[in-house]
């Protein structure tokens, strides 16, 4: 009995290049299906509070600006601290 044949990818590429090869299309919006949900809030109150979360971004980039507070010194009630 002949060994039977294992492998072939002859005339593959060119089935797959008659009707050209095309990127998969994009959604306009990505579905959140099996997403952390922590990250993804829902859209109804997302807009809510969107100000404080970007609050927090300038909040933040303020800070690591001006570096860490032991060299910013602090206010006390007497004044301000080195």
């Amino acid at each position: 009995m002949a060994k039977s044949k294992n492998h072939t990818n002859h005339n593959q590429n060119k089935k797959a290049h008659r009707n050209g090869i095309k990127k998969p299309t994009r959604n306009r919006y990505e579905s959140l299906k099996g997403r952390n949900h922590e990250w993804f809030p829902p859209s109804s109150w997302f807009h809510l509070i969107s100000k404080q979360i970007h609050a927090g971004r300038e909040n933040r980039s303020m800070l690591a600006r001006e570096g860490p507070v032991s060299q910013r010194g602090f206010i006390s009630p007497a004044g301000i601290c080195p």
